[in-house]
């Protein structure tokens, strides 16, 4: 704990050669990265919007496998199992499937041609586009089928083919949905193998997946990836400061107590930077839970908490809250 700490302090300083980073953060939790293949600039990731749910369509409608009515748990209940079509096309995935389908048989269906095109290269006819990884996603039900995707990846990379920014964004989403941000770790923390670049939407999310799920010791781990994948550190990042002090909070040791005094000024910096008028939510926001905005404004309420119980000067961050509305959207937490 105390050396990935001290990775994280590193991290905190862009100025900081990545290798050392790195080199401190692998002794700890095993977590490989090579710097040499991360230097090239990232394109800029395509932002999720606040108001975006992030679990529901994919964006990549031009080449979608799918018809646009493909049916959603959320939309429309289950069907019984004597309701389920069984008529999964076996040998063409981007036949839609019927608005009754079984999840499973379809998410295997895929998930075979892809391995064909991409693993035992016996699929030579077509190539698999790359919409597919946003479909297998979504179909994928449990921990261990999306592991199986992610398992792919490096098949991806090896056949000379790159992740849009909204794939790396949409597999994130799906390791929150699915309750496995230790997934997501997995695969941005070993870039040799997975080939996966890490953007700030990404990681965003991913911060905020492990604080919800309890996974304090991964987001301290996770964020010493901030300077190996050549994002903003830590500290400048308003969104990413305040998830990653809300953690370090919330398990308090001495050593992750001196972080998070650090980190303090910065984030009193961050916000007198920005206009609160630009984050209010809005009504619309209110009613998604994976809002940014929201997720903002409930670390910083638990930021708030901590700094009254101990006696230290807040009135800064007491004054934003009630400039964007926080206090209001948080005050039955």
């Amino acid at each position: 704990m105390s050396s990935v700490l001290a990775g994280l302090q590193r991290a905190l300083h862009p100025s900081l050669p990545a290798r050392v980073v790195f080199q401190r953060t692998w002794q700890v939790r095993a977590i490989h990265a090579t710097p040499a293949a991360l230097k090239k600039k990232q394109q800029s990731s395509e932002s999720v919007s606040d108001a975006d749910d992030l679990f529901g369509q994919s964006a990549e409608h031009s080449d979608s496998l799918f018809s646009d009515h493909e049916p959603t748990s959320s939309k429309r209940p289950a069907p019984q199992a004597s309701q389920l079509s069984q008529d999964i096309p076996p040998h063409n995935p981007s036949v839609p499937a019927s608005r009754q389908y079984d999840r499973n048989a379809r998410f295997e269906e895929l998930y075979q041609f892809a391995r064909a095109c991409l693993v035992t290269k016996t699929e030579t006819k077509r190539q698999v586009r790359s919409s597919i990884w946003n479909h297998l996603f979504q179909l994928a039900s449990t921990p261990e089928q999306l592991d199986r995707v992610a398992e792919m990846f490096p098949k991806w990379r090896d056949a000379h083919r790159t992740f849009r920014p909204s794939t790396v964004v949409a597999f994130a989403a799906r390791c929150h949905a699915l309750r496995c941000p230790g997934l997501a770790l997995k695969v941005f923390g070993n870039h040799p193998k997975y080939g996966v670049d890490l953007n700030l939407d990404a990681a965003q999310l991913v911060l905020h997946s492990m604080h919800r799920w309890r996974r304090h010791q991964d987001i301290i781990t996770f964020a010493t990836l901030f300077s190996i994948y050549g994002l903003p550190s830590v500290s400048s990042d308003l969104l990413s400061n305040a998830l990653l002090l809300k953690a370090l909070l919330g398990k308090p040791t001495d050593e992750s107590t001196a972080v998070a005094n650090a980190m303090v000024p910065s984030l009193q910096r961050l916000l007198e930077k920005t206009d609160p008028q630009t984050m209010v939510v809005e009504p619309r926001d209110r009613r998604l839970s994976n809002s940014k905005k929201t997720w903002l404004a409930f670390a910083l309420k638990r930021i708030e908490n901590v700094l009254q119980s101990q006696g230290i000067e807040h009135g800064w961050l007491a004054r934003w809250m009630d400039v964007t509305g926080y206090h209001t959207i948080t005050a039955s937490a």
